[in-house]
């Protein structure tokens, strides 16, 4: 691979440690293709976590869907959470390798993306570049940007979170990708987020023969800090289209893990793109679950869900 002077490069030892993760992780399926490709994918996050230590920027690799034998089992994801900032996604390529291979699931909820080269025979990895979005597939090496542009876009994006941290406000998620069975790895199946006794709840119903109606559902774990103690939730949202054309939206959180009841005076609000209040919901004592429901959505509609408990509050934006 032919590279400028200019470009910053960063290479890692790859240590007996981080093998011991691959193969880890890696193990865990039968395919030997996915094997492979989950293998190569830890070692690559494995890399850019050492780069970001070096760089004293905070990460929690064991919360990174990457380092969730689960998510494997749906998703190819590489992803790096940097803490307070979002995810960064690691992508590997081998040695003279002209292009990088970036599935559709993460092209979402990520900060950026960096390329890594695994070279298997020294025993190292280099992260090669850096760039912010994609759409597409395969991302020509020669398209990378520096790695002083990573730096850079990590500590704009600190800067701009680090003002308010008890208001967290996560990436655009694309509803109408799911109507195309396209989801990103933090958002998941019900059944394996869920208790059993929630499941039967948000299922689709048994379509009429011949219907032309979609249902869809995928569920997210919100953590909102100490205030919940032991008590994750889990916002589910579930898609239905009409045969108008519309698709209505119903939003229901509940308690995860080993929670019975949602926090008293947690909050469910739906807001309009600009910050109006469209419809809300509060938690009294011993509620075990809570909805909202929009309807007749249009391709192109904007909104945002704020889960908020006391000074706390995650923002979530959708666009259908």
């Amino acid at each position: 691979m032919n590279y400028t002077s200019e470009t910053l490069h960063f290479q890692v030892p790859l240590t007996a440690q981080a093998y011991h993760f691959a193969r880890q992780l890696s193990s865990k399926q039968q395919d030997s293709d996915k094997s492979r490709q989950i293998y190569l994918n830890t070692l690559a996050v494995y890399a850019v976590n050492f780069y970001c230590q070096y760089l004293e920027v905070e990460t929690d690799l064991e919360h990174s869907d990457s380092w969730n034998s689960l998510s494997h089992l749906l998703l190819d994801v590489a992803d790096l959470e940097i803490t307070g900032v979002g995810k960064l996604e690691c992508r590997p390529v081998l040695p003279e390798a002209k292009t990088v291979n970036i599935p559709p699931e993460v092209w979402t909820s990520r900060i950026g993306y960096v390329v890594v080269e695994i070279n298997e025979i020294s025993k190292t990895a280099t992260l090669l570049g850096f760039v912010k979005e994609v759409a597409t597939e395969e991302l020509p090496l020669s398209d990378l940007q520096s790695l002083t542009d990573l730096i850079d876009n990590l500590q704009q994006k600190a800067e701009v979170v680090s003002p308010n941290p008890s208001v967290i406000e996560q990436a655009v998620v694309h509803l109408g990708q799911w109507l195309q069975n396209l989801f990103t790895s933090d958002w998941q199946s019900p059944d394996f987020i869920l208790s059993p006794v929630y499941r039967s709840a948000i299922r689709p119903k048994i379509q009429e023969p011949n219907s032309q109606e979609v249902s869809v559902s995928r569920a997210k774990v919100i953590d909102l800090g100490i205030q919940l103690a032991s008590h994750k939730i889990a916002l589910v949202i579930q898609l239905t289209t009409q045969t108008s054309g519309s698709v209505d939206i119903r939003l229901r959180v509940y308690p995860t893990g080993d929670g019975i009841y949602l926090p008293q005076g947690l909050q469910l609000i739906v807001l309009s793109s600009d910050g109006a209040v469209i419809s809300e919901n509060e938690a009294r004592v011993a509620d075990n679950w809570m909805q909202l429901e929009l309807e007749e959505g249009r391709t192109g509609d904007e909104f945002q869900v704020k889960l908020a408990l006391e000074d706390v509050s995650i923002i979530e934006n959708f666009i259908l």
